[in-house]
C-alpha cells in the first residue's frame, strides 16, 4: 500500500520550482550519445541573472551566485519537511522541462541509502510519480562486492547499467552511492576488461562522461577540503545540487553556501507547523541536587562511577566492601557488597550494569525509571486522544540508550532496561483498565497489551542483521521496512500492539518516522551532535492509519532528557532562531556599529555616515523598517544579530590582581584580625538527651515524606519570525522502597552515629505512643528523612553550645600575603568571574575590578566616609561551622568614625534575596559568624559583621551601623 504523497505542498513546490528555473532559457547542448544527458552552457549569461532573481525573490541574502567548473546549487530543507520527496520530484520535473535523464544521489551513510533505496522503489512512489510525469525510475544501488582470494574484482555492474542506459527507454537512471562507496579504491580503480568503451577506464571516470546531474544528500558530511569531496569532483557532475537543513562551515559563524536558492530555515518549519511542535520534559528530583552517577566501567576486581554534576564530572574508583558515601554522603550505609565484569550489587540490594546510572537520593529507584515511566505516560496521553479520532492515528515512542545489552536478552545477560519498561508498562496499562470511560474496542486493545507485553516493544541495533533469532527480525522488518504494519493498530484482521521502540542506532541520519511522537533519551549524546538533529528522528507530520498526512492539527514532539541537559530546550530554540530573518531589528547599538566597523576596515564614524547616507538608519541609529531587507543584503552579519555584550570576561593576560600598598596599611590591622586561626569546641549530649532527641524526630508529621521528582515541560511558542521557549506544565512522580528492620537501623545508624540498640530503644519507647505502621513506616526515604532531621536538630544542639577557642599561630600567609607579611598578588578568579575595563575606584582595595553578579553597584558607590574597602578573595576566610563546613565572607570596609578621628572595621556578607529568603542553612552560618567576631574581638579592634539584603545599599548599611556605635565598627 504505502504512504499517500500530497503532490502541491507549497513550500515543496516552491523549492522543486526554483531549481528548475535555474536553467529557464540557458542554452542547452545536444547529446553527444544516447548514453549522456545534454549539457547546459555554464557560461550562458542567462544563468547568473536566473540565480540572482531567484535569490531576490526568496529573500537569500547569503551564498551569493557564483559560477565555476563545478556548477553547485543549495537548497536548505529543515528536518522532516519532505526534502527526500522534494529532490525525486525535482528529479523528475528536471527531466520533463530539459531531458536530464541520468542523476546520482550521493548519500553519507548506509543507514540513509537503505532509507533512501526504500522510498524510491516502493510502489506508493512509482504511482504517485507515474501520475503526474508518466515517467518510472530505474534504479541502482551500488554495493560493495563480495570478494575473495580466488575471485577477481570486476567492474561494478550497477555502474555498468547506468552508463550504459539509453534515455530512448524513456526512463530517469538514477545511481544510489554511499560515502564508503564512493571513497572505496573500487570506484577508482582502472578496469581493463570492461566493455562499455573497448579501453581500460576508472567507474568515476565512466560515470562522469553522462554529464551527470549529482544530488548531495546531507551537505555537511562533505566539506571542501575532504577526501569525499573530491571523490565527488571526479564525477564532474555539470551540476551538483546539495540538499540539506545543515551545510558544511566555512569559517566560524559563515555557512558555505554556494548559489543558496531556498532557505526553509528550522523557525519558519515551526511557525507555519511544516513539522511537529516539540515539549521538552526534564525531570528534576525536587529540593534535591542535580547529581547522577553512572557505573561506567568494570575490570572484575574494582567499579568506575562517574558522577556528573551541572557540566562537572568526576570518576570514583571503588572496589568490594567501599561505601557510596565516598561519592556523595546521601549513600549512607550503602556498599558494594559484589562485584564481577558485568555487575555491581549494592547492599541494599539494587544490581546495577555498566552505563546504568542512579541518583544519590533515590538509589533504589533507578534515574531511567523515572525517564520510562515520563515516557510511557506521555505516550498513552497521546494514544488515548489520536483512538479516538476517525481516522485513527497510532503512536509511537522511541528510546535512545546506551547499552544493547541492557535491552537484548542473553545467556549471560540480565537486560534492566527492558524489565523496568515491561514493568512499569504493565502498570501503566492494568491502571488504564480500571477507567470507565474507555470505549469496548481500545479496551480490548489494552488486554491484547498486557497479554502480550513483549510484542508491544521492540528494537533495532546496527549488528541485528546478522541475528538468528526470528523474533528479533520480525522486529526489525516492521521497525525499517513496513511501516504500513507499525503505523498500523490491526493487520491482518489481529491488534498489531507494538508500538515502543528501543535503539542506539537510530539517532543518526537515515531513519525516522512520522508516527514518533515521544522520544525518551537514556544515553547520552556528544556535544557535537545538534539538539535538531536529535529531535528530527520525530518531527515529520504524523499519517493515519490510511497513511495519509494529518495537517490540520498542531501535533508536538515529546522529548524526555535528563537534567544533565537542563539546557537542552534553550540550546534547541538557539538552533531553530539561528537563521530565522531578523527583522525584529530595531536599533543598531553603538557596540553592533563598532564591531561592523571593524569587519568593514572602517571607523565608527565612516561607516556612520555610510549607514546614515544610504537611508538605512537615522541620526539617532534607528533602523529603517522599509530597508532592513537591502540592509541584510549589504551587510550579512547584521542579520545574525551582532551581540551587544557591554560586560566581558578578564582579558586573558590578566590572570592576577595587584594590592594597593598604600591601601593595604590601612587595612592591614582590619585584614589580620579576620585572619585569626580558630577551632570549634562543644561537648555532646549524653545517650539519653540523644534518645529524647529521637523521639522527638519520629514524632514530626512529614518523617514518611516520599521522594519526588518534578518534570517540568518547555514547550515551543511561535513568534513572529522566530520561536521561543516557555515553561508550560509540571508534574510529578513519588516512589519510595520498604526496607528490613535490620537494614533501617543499619542505615541510620550509618548516617547519625547513634548505636543501633539506642535507635531500636527509641522505636519501641515511640511505639508506645503512635503505633507504627510497620508496612509503610520502615522505608529507605524515612531513613534519611530521620537522618536528615536527627542531624538537623543535633546542630542546633550544637549550636547553643558551640565555643570558638583562638588558636595561637602565625596569622600569615593569607589570601594577600607571604609567610612574612609582604603583599602578594591575588588569582583574578578569586575576584570574581567578570572584569570591568574601567578604572577601579579610588578607595578600592586592588587596582582593577574583578567581580561577581550583583556586585558593581556596591562597589561603585561613593561614600565619603570610607578609607579602604576591597572583595575578600573567595574562600579565603574560612571560618569554621558544624559539620566540617567553612564559611567566607563577601566584603571588609575600614571607615571614618564619628568625628573621624576613629575607625569602624565592617564585614559584609552580600546576599542578593530578601532576609526572608535566606534558607535555614543560611541563617545558621550568619549565627556562628558573629559568634566568630564575638571571639576575635576581645581586645583593641572590634569587628562589626553584617548581611547585605538585595535593597540595601552600603551607604545606608554604614550610616545605621555609626548611628549604633561610632567607636569601633568593621562590616565583614
Amino acid at each position: 500500500m504505502g504512504f499517500n504523497f500530497e503532490r502541491n505542498l507549497p513550500h515543496q513546490v516552491k523549492a522543486v520550482q526554483t531549481v528548475v528555473n535555474v536553467f529557464k532559457n540557458v542554452s542547452l547542448k545536444k547529446r553527444i550519445n544516447s548514453m549522456s544527458n545534454p549539457q547546459f552552457d555554464i557560461n550562458d549569461r542567462i544563468l547568473m541573472k536566473n540565480i540572482q532573481d531567484i535569490q531576490k525573490q526568496n529573500n537569500i541574502t547569503e551564498g551569493n551566485p557564483k559560477i565555476n567548473d563545478y556548477f553547485n546549487l543549495d537548497v536548505k530543507m529543515e528536518t522532516g519537511t519532505g526534502k527526500t520527496y522534494t529532490y525525486t520530484k525535482t528529479i523528475f520535473a528536471l527531466n520533463k522541462e530539459y531531458g536530464i535523464n541520468k542523476f546520482i544521489i550521493i548519500v553519507p551513510t548506509i543507514p540513509i541509502k537503505l532509507g533512501t533505496e526504500q522510498f524510491l522503489k516502493s510502489d506508493s512512489t512509482r504511482i504517485h510519480f507515474k501520475e503526474q510525469f508518466g515517467k518510472n525510475i530505474a534504479l541502482e544501488v551500488l554495493s560493495s562486492q563480495n570478494k575473495s582470494k580466488k575471485k577477481k574484482e570486476h567492474f561494478p555492474l550497477e555502474v555498468s547499467s547506468f552508463v550504459n542506459s539509453s534515455y530512448m527507454d524513456n526512463k530517469i537512471h538514477i545511481l544510489l552511492i554511499n560515502t564508503g562507496m564512493l571513497n572505496s579504491k573500487t570506484m577508482d580503480k582502472i578496469f581493463d576488461d570492461n566493455s562499455l568503451l573497448g579501453y581500460a577506464d576508472t567507474p568515476l571516470n565512466l560515470l562522469s562522461k553522462t554529464y551527470p546531474f549529482v544530488i548531495i544528500d546531507e551537505p555537511h558530511k562533505y566539506k571542501r577540503s575532504g577526501v569525499s569531496y573530491n571523490n565527488l569532483l571526479k564525477l564532474k557532475p555539470q551540476c551538483m545540487i546539495r540538499y540539506g537543513a545543515t551545510f558544511p562551515d566555512k569559517k566560524k559563524d559563515e555557512k558555505d553556501y554556494e548559489n543558496l536558492l531556498y532557505n526553509l530555515n528550522a523557525a519558519t518549519a515551526f511557525n507555519q507547523d511544516l513539522v511537529k511542535g516539540v515539549v521538552v520534559h526534564i525531570p528534576k528530583f525536587k529540593d534535591k541536587k542535580d547529581i547522577k552517577v553512572t557505573l561506567s566501567n568494570l575490570d572484575g576486581k574494582s567499579a568506575s562511577f562517574k558522577i556528573e554534576q551541572t557540566k562537572k564530572e568526576k570518576t570514583f574508583r571503588l572496589s568490594k566492601g567501599d561505601g557510596l558515601s565516598r561519592i556523595d554522603k546521601e549513600f549512607h550505609n550503602i556498599y558494594i557488597e559484589k562485584l564481577n565484569k558485568s555487575v555491581v550489587v549494592l547492599s541494599n540490594g539494587v544490581t546495577l550494569q555498566k552505563r546504568q546510572s542512579i541518583h544519590p537520593s533515590s538509589f533504589s529507584n533507578t534515574y531511567q525509571e523515572v525517564l520510562i515511566q515520563k515516557a510511557i505516560d506521555e505516550h498513552f496521553q497521546k494514544e488515548l486522544e489520536f483512538f479516538k479520532r476517525p481516522s485513527k492515528i497510532k503512536p509511537l515512542t522511541l528510546f535512545f540508550i546506551d547499552d544493547k545489552s541492557s535491552y537484548r536478552e542473553t545467556d549471560l545477560n540480565e537486560p534492566y532496561i527492558k524489565n523496568i519498561f515491561e514493568r512499569l508498562l504493565k502498570s501503566k496499562i492494568e491502571k488504564l483498565l480500571t477507567e470507565e470511560e474507555l470505549t469496548s474496542n481500545y479496551r480490548s486493545y489494552l488486554e491484547a497489551s498486557i497479554t502480550a507485553i513483549s510484542n508491544t516493544h521492540g528494537g533495532y541495533f546496527s549488528n541485528d542483521n546478522s541475528e538468528s533469532d526470528e523474533k528479533i527480525q520480525d522486529e526489525v522488518i516492521e521497525i525499517l521496512q513496513d511501516k504500513e504494519k507499525l503505523l498500523s493498530y490491526q493487520y491482518n484482521n489481529a491488534w498489531n500492539v507494538r508500538r515502543f521502540i528501543f535503539s542506539k542506532w537510530t539517532l543518526k541520519e537515515g531513519w525516522d518516522n512520522p508516527n514518533i511522537f515521544t522520544i525518551c533519551k537514556l544515553r547520552s549524546s556528544g556535544s557535537e551532535i545538534s539538539k535538531l538533529q536529535e529531535v528530527g528522528r520525530g518531527l515529520r507530520l504524523p499519517v493515519n492509519e490510511a497513511l495519509f498526512r494529518v495537517q490540520e492539527t498542531e501535533f508536538e514532539l515529546s522529548y524526555i532528557v535528563d537534567f544533565t541537559e537542563k539546557e537542552f530546550a534553550d540550546q534547541l530554540v538557539k538552533e531553530i532562531n539561528i537563521d530565522a530573518p531578523t527583522s525584529t531589528l530595531k536599533v543598531l547599538s553603538d557596540h553592533q556599529l563598532k564591531l561592523l566597523a571593524k569587519e568593514y576596515n572602517k571607523t565608527d564614524d565612516d561607516l556612520f555616515n555610510e549607514l546614515r547616507t544610504a537611508g538605512f538608519i537615522d541620526r539617532k541609529q534607528n533602523i529603517m523598517i522599509e530597508r532592513i531587507e537591502e540592509l541584510f543584503i549589504q551587510y550579512p552579519s547584521l542579520k545574525k544579530g551582532l551581540k551587544d555584550n557591554k560586560i566581558r570576561k578578564g582579558d586573558s593576560n590578566k590572570k592576577e590582581v595587584t594590592v594597593r600598598q598604600s591601601h593595604y596599611n590601612e587595612f592591614k590591622e582590619l585584614w589580620e584580625r579576620i585572619n585569626q586561626k580558630v577551632f570549634i569546641d562543644y561537648k555532646i549530649g549524653n545517650e539519653e538527651d540523644i534518645q529524647r532527641l529521637f523521639i522527638e524526630v519520629l514524632k514530626e508529621k512529614d518523617i514518611q515524606e516520599k521522594d519526588s521528582v518534578v518534570v517540568y515541560d518547555y514547550r515551543i511558542e511561535k513568534q513572529h519570525t522566530n520561536v521561543a521557549m516557555r515553561v508550560s506544565g509540571q508534574s510529578y512522580y513519588e516512589y519510595d522502597q520498604q526496607l528490613p528492620y535490620n537494614y533501617f537501623l543499619d542505615t541510620v545508624s550509618t548516617g547519625t552515629s547513634i548505636p543501633y540498640q539506642t535507635i531500636h530503644n527509641a522505636i519501641v519507647k515511640f511505639n508506645t505512643i503512635n503505633k507504627i505502621n510497620k508496612d509503610t513506616f520502615f522505608s529507605r526515604k524515612t531513613a534519611l528523612n530521620v537522618i536528615k532531621s536527627y542531624n538537623n536538630k543535633m546542630s542546633s544542639l550544637l549550636l547553643e553550645k558551640l565555643e570558638y577557642k583562638k588558636i595561637d599561630v602565625s596569622i600569615h600567609p593569607t589570601a594577600l600575603t607571604t609567610i612574612d607579611g609582604k603583599l602578594k598578588k591575588i588569582a583574578s578568579h578569586r575576584l570574581g568571574t567578570k572584569y570591568d575595563d574601567g578604572q577601579a575606584p579610588n578607595r578600592y582595595l586592588y587596582d582593577e575590578l574583578f567581580y561577581d553578579s550583583n556586585e558593581i553597584d556596591s562597589i561603585k558607590e561613593n561614600i565619603d566616609s570610607v578609607i579602604v574597602f576591597g572583595k575578600i578573595p573567595q574562600s579565603s576566610i574560612k571560618i569554621p561551622v558544624i559539620n566540617g563546613q567553612t564559611y567566607s565572607p563577601d566584603f571588609a570596609y575600614v571607615v571614618k568614625g564619628k568625628d573621624n578621628s576613629t575607625k569602624l572595621h565592617i564585614v559584609i556578607e552580600s546576599k542578593n534575596k530578601e532576609e526572608e529568603h535566606l534558607s535555614d542553612n543560611e541563617k545558621y552560618k550568619i549565627k556562628l559568624a558573629n559568634r566568630f567576631f564575638e571571639t576575635v574581638n576581645d581586645s583593641g579592634i572590634t569587628v562589626v559583621f553584617q548581611q547585605q539584603m538585595r535593597e540595601d545599599t552600603m551607604t545606608g548599611i554604614i550610616s545605621k551601623i555609626k548611628s549604633k556605635d561610632e567607636d569601633k565598627a568593621q562590616i565583614f
